[in-house]
Parts: C-alpha cells; sequence; structure tokens
C-alpha cells in the first residue's frame, strides 16, 4: 500500500476468480497496530480485513456510497 499510495488493498477468494470477499484498510493497520501486540502482525489478514464486502456499481453516486 505504502510503495503504490494507495488506501486499501481489495481481497480476493483467489487470484483466477478474483471474487472480492474483504478489504483490507489503513484504518485496519492502525487499529492493528494500536493493539500493541505484535504478533498481531503475522495473523492473516482474513483476521483483519473489514468484511463483508459491500459493492457498488461503476455508476453509482457518492450518495449510493453514503447511503
Amino acid at each position: 500500500m505504502s510503495n503504490n499510495d494507495i488506501g486499501s488493498v481489495v481481497i480476493v477468494d483467489d487470484l483466477d476468480t478474483r471474487k472480492p470477499i474483504g478489504i483490507i484498510t489503513e484504518r485496519d493497520i492502525v487499529r492493528t497496530i494500536g493493539m500493541i501486540q505484535p504478533h498481531q502482525l503475522l495473523v492473516p489478514i482474513r483476521e483483519h480485513m473489514s468484511h463483508p464486502l459491500i459493492t457498488l456499481s461503476l455508476n453509482a453516486t457518492v450518495y449510493d456510497a453514503i447511503k
């Protein structure tokens, strides 16, 4: 995320189907680091990602996202 200057990464079930199942955000990472438990950095990402993932169409508006 840091190398690409992005604030989130979509987590997929596998790289072939690429079905989105969650998202890991800067906020999720800050919350993990805030636990002050270094072993949390080694826990699988599925334990820290936000899910279920809610999706919108390409034509959705900001108002749709707020709702």
